[in-house]
């Protein structure tokens, strides 16, 4: 006579299944989703951009040659973490769609690649992967070449082209922050299109020519705004430059802001 399974085993097989997903996806080499600094407290940013319901996130690391069980968090049973982290690592806000966690007191022995993986009903799992560095790298100056300016809710336009005629391998918009760079998207001439976990639903990648892609970031917040960099991998060496991405939050809008100043110009 069938019987239904009992919680714990349904909580051993999303587990299970976390890790399954996990290890297929850190052995294909794709691209990481974020690189972090090094710091005392180490965020390793995790927000899970579906609308299923979570079941279960299963953090683990890659050191080496090895992979090992970083911490997990159930929706029925709660938290576990490993004992090399027990008193030093806590989830920030794991009663809703942010799974992050904080490493607090860290070491180079925390250097190293980590996942994030989500269980969630009806969409199943998904994964982000972040490495944790000595320094980010911001193949050098972060001078501004170009400003864009958009409304909130709009979409935002990147326009990455190469000035050379070099051949290019792969373009790659990138976000930069303080302590962490941010994989958007990428355009490789041999493997295709790939999109960053956390911006994989809401932006569209075009990869028009060898020497140039267009990336369209939808449904602009403020949180959007900041420093992006268009990278290149060319046959001659990397290329980059620098995008500021400012966001327009007046209710008004800047267009009508514009046309506002526009009349009182005219009578004033």
């Amino acid at each position: 006579v069938w019987q239904p399974p009992s919680p714990l085993n349904c909580a051993a097989f999303y587990w299970l299944k976390s890790i399954l997903y996990t290890y297929i996806c850190g052995c294909k080499g794709r691209t990481l989703d974020s690189t972090v600094k090094l710091t005392d407290n180490v965020i390793l940013s995790c927000v899970y951009p579906g609308t299923g319901s979570i079941n279960q996130v299963f953090w683990s690391k890659k050191a080496n040659s090895t992979k090992a069980r970083v911490a997990i968090f159930n929706r029925q049973y709660g938290v576990s973490v490993d004992k090399e982290y027990d008193g030093r690592l806590q989830f920030r806000n794991a009663s809703s769609s942010d799974l992050s966690i904080v490493i607090k007191k860290a070491t180079v022995k925390d250097l190293g690649t980590y996942y994030c993986s989500v269980s969630a009903f009806p969409d199943g799992v998904w994964q982000k992967e972040i490495e944790v560095v000595k320094e980010v790298d911001f193949n050098g100056s972060r001078t501004v070449n170009t400003h864009i300016e958009v409304d909130v809710s709009h979409d935002a336009t990147f326009r990455c082209q190469l000035s050379s005629t070099n051949k290019t391998e792969q373009i790659t918009l990138e976000r930069i922050r303080e302590t962490h760079i941010d994989t958007i998207a990428l355009c490789n001439l041999s493997h295709g299109k790939e999109l960053g976990s956390d911006y994989r639903r809401r932006t569209v990648l075009n990869c028009t020519s060898a020497t140039e892609s267009i990336f369209i970031i939808q449904n602009i917040t403020i949180e959007d705004g900041g420093t992006y960099r268009c990278h290149f991998i060319v046959n001659t060496g990397n290329q980059s430059f620098i995008i500021d991405l400012h966001i327009n939050s007046g209710i008004l809008g800047r267009h009508f802001l514009l046309l506002l100043m526009g009349i009182l110009g005219h009578y004033l």
